[in-house]
């Protein structure tokens, strides 16, 4: 467990959030905060959360154990405050208010989840900040860095130089999955020698315009399969100027999603356009090559080739 030493579990998770009640009674919170770190753990890797347990446990409470615990605590706050709007008992469900109290409207409540979502997202872009940053080799090799070995997009850098995310590395690793996918219809484009090249050639304007291509139809496949409301507002919002991110049905409509689809359609063929043509200029053994001969006007004759 990342949280109660000394029996100090509430105490500890206000101390590192400022949203959980110093007086609350921990155990209500524990079994949240269990799957909260398998959750975490998932996202940026078991090995790293067993090691911030590990150094919790034996009291080196260094930056990973601060790294970890934000974003596990404020998932365990969130789903716990989700299910704690009633109160279940032998004559059923209850809502008990202090005197002075009233419940809040359906979008307080929805509005104020998205804001929670959103520091947590922000705590998981700092976590993985902090493992990219670390020079402990065994921390890098814990994090879940399979498909970023397979992706021929190796930053959030290079992700926004094709589409921005608002420098999120949490979207960055989650798109990931994504990108990897892409690249297998981009490999069935252009062929496994071709492919070679693109891997081996960063910098070169055949990889800059097959990143294009990944990226564009990672974000494009984004939009058709998940709900908006995993991703972070800030990027949610480049999917529609009408999103708002604070209920489902407030997501972008029908209609703007397909004027969405249609235009990342539009750039993706652009973009297999691009590496057609860079592919073709690469395989052309003319190119740059001057077809006039030098001659000499002294002489009586003249070369081709």
């Amino acid at each position: 467990m990342l949280f109660n030493r000394n029996a100090s579990g509430s105490e500890e998770l206000f101390t590192i959030t400022g949203s959980f009640s110093a007086g609350s009674d921990f155990g209500t919170i524990a079994p949240e905060l269990d799957d909260a770190m398998r959750t975490v753990g998932s996202i940026v890797g078991h090995g790293v959360v067993a090691m911030a347990e590990k150094d919790y446990e034996t009291g080196h409470c260094g930056g990973l154990v601060a790294a970890v615990q934000l974003p596990v605590a404020l998932l365990a706050i969130l789903r716990q405050s989700q299910s704690s709007l009633v109160t279940h008992g032998d004559r059923g469900r209850k809502i008990l208010l202090d005197a002075d109290e009233k419940i809040p409207f359906e979008w307080m409540i929805d509005r104020d989840e998205r804001a929670q979502l959103d520091r947590y997202y922000r705590a998981l872009d700092a976590l993985w900040a902090f493992i990219e940053a670390s020079d402990d080799e065994d921390l890098k090799k814990a994090a879940s860095h399979r498909l970023l070995d397979e992706s021929i997009v190796k930053s959030v850098e290079d992700f926004e130089n094709v589409y921005p995310i608002d420098g999120s590395r949490y979207v960055f690793h989650m798109f990931l999955g994504l990108v990897v996918e892409s690249q297998g219809q981009l490999k069935r484009l252009v062929g496994p020698d071709v492919w070679s090249r693109v891997l081996s050639g960063r910098g070169t304007e055949l990889r800059r315009a097959s990143e294009r291509f990944v990226v564009l139809s990672a974000v494009s496949k984004a939009a058709r399969r998940w709900s908006l409301a995993v991703l972070p507002l800030s990027v949610a919002r480049r999917f529609s100027p009408s999103y708002q991110g604070n209920v489902e049905s407030s997501a972008a409509s029908r209609e703007e999603m397909t004027a969405y689809a249609a235009e990342m359609d539009r750039q993706i063929d652009e973009a297999r356009q691009e590496v057609l043509a860079e592919m073709a200029a690469a395989d052309n053994p003319y190119d740059g090559y001057d077809p006039l001969p030098i001659n000499d006007r002294s002489k009586k004759y003249f070369t081709v080739q």
